[in-house]
């Protein structure tokens, strides 16, 4: 009896909590022609990585910036999150830095929503740091030449 319950105590103690962040849109992130040489995790004359010839933001997976990301070098650049809000959830990475919170991309802010994210704005969403295969990048593919 007490053994299962210390099982289920570490599982709990194992799984990656969420947290409650604050979430908005940006248009920019809409655009498939902008360059991802705008975003804070761009490496310049290098790019992303030699293995991810992304230069677009049509090239890449769902993205989103993160306020834990303040610079080029940052340990949160390239982390997946799993980002959820009403019983929606979706799967996003971490290219860029912001102020506050997380900003996404208005299509990925809409499906949170349900379709309100103009009228909202702004919400409170839960985020959790995911494999990154989630995000739809292997990590074999993102570590294959660490920087």
């Amino acid at each position: 009896m007490h053994l299962s319950g210390l099982f289920q105590v570490a599982a709990l103690v194992g799984s990656a909590a969420a947290e409650t962040m604050s979430a908005t849109f940006n248009t920019l992130y809409e655009d498939p022609s902008r360059s991802l040489s705008e975003v804070t995790c761009w490496r310049k004359n290098i790019g992303f990585m030699p293995n991810l010839d992304w230069t677009l933001q049509q090239d890449a997976a769902g993205f989103i910036g993160l306020d834990k990301i303040n610079g080029l070098n940052s340990g949160k650049c390239f982390t997946c999150w799993r980002l959820s809000y009403e019983g929606r959830a979706i799967s996003l990475l971490a290219l860029d830095g912001t102020d506050s919170g997380v900003v996404m991309s208005f299509r990925a802010l809409q499906y949170l929503t349900d379709g309100r994210a103009q009228e909202l704005g702004r919400v409170e969403i839960d985020a959790v740091e995911a494999d990154t295969s989630e995000c739809g990048v292997p990590a074999t593919k993102l570590h294959a030449y660490d920087f």
